[in-house]
Order: structure tokens, then sequence, then C-alpha cells
């Protein structure tokens, strides 16, 4: 199978389809088209809008982002009031296909660490895989990059069991266990400590025992 090499195209539809999950809805082109320029984009949701620039490459990004982001405060500012808090959480999503040369490691890090007026992301191929088989190769390294903005991809059921459903595999080493299920499930059910009324029953048992 050929590998197919990522670029800036396949990046931002990758981009927006990872958007579009997390509910976000891709800004008409035509409200910044004349001043933004070709490969850039912005999503926006009902609390924060996020714009995309791509650069040809990292010297271009460093040069170039304080550019970027006053385009996007422009944006901000003509089609948004103050009172919506889409004024205040704004991101920019700055992208570089190549790595980042030793001699600008610095000044990315400078970048990524500036949260004044927007917050930036930064997206370089040292965040990504250089070819991919299956474009799907580089969701997980987008996701990442892209983490603070995204919606959290958890399946809630994963690693989390009903405690009701473990609690006979739990009490199996005690004699008698099946006659606490009851008092421990009540207990449960009204917010009270399992482990607590676990213990005044073993501890009302072992009396017992003792005094017989």
């Amino acid at each position: 199978m050929t590998n197919k090499v990522v670029t800036n195209e396949s990046l931002l539809a990758e981009i927006t389809r990872l958007f579009t999950e997390s509910n976000m809805v891709r800004v008409d082109p035509m409200r910044y088209l004349e001043t933004w320029p070709k490969g850039s984009a912005a999503f926006e949701d009902e609390y924060s809008i996020i714009a995309i620039w791509a650069f040809d490459s990292v010297p271009s990004l460093v040069s170039n982002w304080g550019r970027a982001q006053d385009a996007v405060i422009e944006f901000l500012g003509a089609t948004i009031v103050n009172t919506d808090p889409k004024s205040w959480d704004g991101y920019l999503v700055l992208v570089a296909l190549d790595g980042i040369p030793d001699d600008l490691v610095a000044d990315v890090a400078r970048i990524r660490s500036d949260t004044r007026r927007v917050r930036k992301l930064i997206i370089t191929g040292d965040d990504l895989p250089r070819s991919v088989s299956d474009a799907l190769e580089v969701t997980p390294h987008i996701r990442r990059a892209l983490a603070p903005v995204l919606d959290l991809n958890v399946d809630p059921g994963n690693g989390r069991l009903d405690p009701l459903d473990l609690l006979s595999s739990r009490l199996s080493s005690y004699p008698n266990a099946v006659a606490y299920i009851p008092a421990m499930v009540d207990a449960f059910e009204s917010g009270m400590s399992t482990l607590e009324v676990l213990h005044r029953l073993l501890g009302a048992s072992h009396e017992t025992e003792f005094r017989a």
C-alpha cells in the first residue's frame, strides 16, 4: 500500500471532521474571505470561536502568527458583541507541516504559552506522522494537539462497573456474606458509606461468634 503524505488540505479536512463531531459549525468563509489567506478557516459553537491558519513552514508561522492573531481579533470584534461568551473565548490554531528548526524551538514554545488576546494551539510536522497509508492514522495525533477544544472522547462505561454488581464477589471471602448484601444495597442507595456499614456488620458478626 502506498503511503500518502500529510498535506494542509488533508489536515484541515480531518480537523473539520473532528470539530463537527464536537458539535462545532464551520463559519461561512464569506465572513472573513477578504482578509484571511487560503487554507484558513473558522469554527464556532455556543461558547467559542476557533480559527485555523495554515502556513508553508514553521519559519513563516513564527514570522506571521501575530498577523493571524490580529485578523482573528478583528473578526471577533466585528461579529460578536462583548457580552457574548465567545468574545473572550477565542482560539487560534496555527499549522505548519514541517519540523521545528532547532533555532526556532524557543519561539514556538513562546507562542504556545502566549494566552493574551486569544489562546494559541500549534500543530507542526513534529506532532504528526510524516506519511500515512490511511487518513485516519493521523487522527490520534490531531486529537492530541487539539485536546483543549475538542469534546472528550471517553466511553462512559470504560473502566466503570456498577459497585453493586461487584458486591457479591468482594464479599465472597466472608462467611454468610449473602446476609450482608441487602443492608449494603440499602446503604448505597441512601448515600451512606457501604464500607462503614460492612465494617459494622462484620464487627457485630465477630462479636456474636466470640460470645458463642
